[in-house]
């Protein structure tokens, strides 16, 4: 397996909890089946991620892999100054992107590896080793930059 790197544009989004709902099954008895809402926002950043890697001519393997993703945040408006000061990085204004609105890091990473299931490798548990990292960016809406290797 080659390296693989890939940018995908836009604002990271982390996967929401799974909501439940309940399948008959005949004779009085129903199954549960977890699923995501197709309206949430979190769809629109996976077929965002999904695009990309359709683009890449990629071979599935199911080696083991060690995956690197930064996400690069968005600063809110609230980050910068106003009037004279507009477009200036407020000297208050948090160096991390450590608020709920950032999303966990767990949750901003399971829709990437989701996403990444039968298209590099055969399933996210061959992943053994994962470095993400969450940094605020200033100019763009967000981005997400993804490298997975062959774990030696």
């Amino acid at each position: 397996m080659k390296p693989i790197m890939f940018v995908v544009i836009g604002a990271p989004t982390p996967q929401p909890r799974p909501r439940f709902r309940s399948i008959p099954m005949g004779s009085g008895k129903a199954r549960a089946q977890a699923y995501t809402p197709a309206k949430h926002k979190v769809t629109v950043w996976r077929k965002k991620i999904a695009a990309c890697l359709s683009r890449m001519n990629l071979t599935v393997t199911d080696q083991p892999v060690v995956v690197h993703i930064t996400f690069f945040i968005k600063r809110p408006k609230s980050h910068f100054g106003t009037g004279g000061n507009e477009g200036r990085l407020r000297s208050s204004a948090p160096k991390h992107p450590v608020t709920k609105s950032t999303g966990d890091i767990d949750n901003l990473v399971k829709a990437v590896l989701d996403e990444m299931n039968g298209v590099i490798f055969t399933d996210d548990a061959q992943v053994l080793h994962l470095i993400a990292v969450k940094r605020y960016c200033n100019s763009s809406n967000g981005l997400m930059q993804v490298k997975v290797t062959p774990y030696e």
